[in-house]
């Protein structure tokens, strides 16, 4: 997890690399799994959004890769599978123009090897070693996602007690609420970084960036039992 800002904006990514969850015993076929997400944003409210998993082992891999960019109102999904050489073997592409929705695209070259792909895409998509958590009441709630933040709202989870104006290194989770443009449904997520233990003690708080360049740190929900453990 790596954290940086400039003078007027701030970019936080994290990447996981381990061995399969349900592989890892005997490290069948090598194979290994990634999760890679960055968050990109700017005091005027403009978020670049890239989030990327991926999964490899002896017999190929697929690699899935979203881009969603608020600011140029535009958005991407793509979907590759590659065989044992690294060849790729299907790839697809769908296009979402915000603002004109005339120009979307979609696009694919290759045939999907349905077994092969089913074989590779988790549907639970976990980490061995991740605690993973969400919200006691779903989203929008309790200050997330309401208001003038309805389309978009982003918040960084602390250990209870502590605060991220005096400890901005302390945080054992972030996330995000925004409304999907291609649909318009609304969807959360939250990493969390911290302990099983500091599941229930944790408190929310939202980050932003204010024209300045400063992080702004408000509280939202505090502790007991904000978030629970999957």
């Amino acid at each position: 997890m790596t954290s940086g800002s400039g003078n007027t904006d701030k970019s936080t990514t994290r990447f996981t690399f381990e061995e399969c969850e349900k592989d890892t015993s005997a490290n069948a076929n090598n194979c290994v799994t990634l999760n890679y997400s960055n968050v990109y944003d700017d005091p005027a409210g403009n978020k670049i959004t890239t989030s990327v998993k991926g999964r490899t082992n002896d017999l190929g891999g697929y690699v899935l890769t979203e881009y969603i960019d608020n600011a140029s109102n535009y958005e991407y999904y793509l979907t590759e599978t590659y065989d044992p050489d690294g060849e790729i073997t299907y790839f697809a592409v769908d296009y979402y123009d915000i603002g004109t929705p005339a120009n979307d695209e979609y696009e694919e070259l290759g045939v999907l090897d349905t077994d092969l792909y089913g074989e590779f895409i988790e549907t639970t998509y976990t980490f061995e070693w991740d605690v993973y958590v969400d919200f006691t009441t779903p989203l929008p709630s309790g200050g997330i996602g309401v208001g003038g933040y309805a389309a978009y709202d982003a918040f960084v989870v602390m250990p209870n007690g502590v605060s991220p104006v005096n400890f901005p290194d302390d945080f054992i989770g972030w996330g995000e609420f925004y409304i999907n443009e291609s649909d318009a449904t609304s969807t959360y997520y939250v990493d969390f970084y911290g302990d099983a233990n500091q599941v229930s003690n944790a408190d929310v708080w939202r980050y932003e960036i204010d024209a300045n360049g400063n992080e702004v740190y408000t509280q939202l929900l505090t502790a007991p039992n904000v978030l629970y453990q999957l």
